[in-house]
C-alpha cells in the first residue's frame, strides 16, 4: 500500500454554491449581483456593492470612507 502526502488545507469562504473567497475575506454582492471578495476578515460590505471595511468599521453614507 502506497502511502502519499496528506493535501493541504486551504479555507476558503462559500459566497454561494459557485463562488468562494480565501479564507480572511468576507464574500460581499456587487450591484450587479456577482460576489467578490472583501479583504478583511469579518468585513462590512458598504450599500454600493464595490467597497467594504475592516471589522469595526462601517462605511459612511457615500459608501467611499470607513468610519470608526
Amino acid at each position: 500500500m502506497e502511502l502519499s502526502e496528506p493535501a493541504e488545507s486551504v479555507s476558503v469562504i462559500h459566497c454561494d454554491a459557485a463562488t468562494i473567497c480565501p479564507d480572511g475575506t468576507t464574500c460581499c454582492l456587487s450591484p450587479y449581483g456577482v460576489w467578490y471578495c472583501c479583504p478583511f476578515s469579518m468585513g462590512q460590505c458598504c450599500r454600493d456593492g464595490i467597497h467594504c471595511c475592516r471589522h469595526g468599521y462601517h462605511c459612511d453614507s457615500t459608501s467611499t470612507h470607513c468610519l470608526r
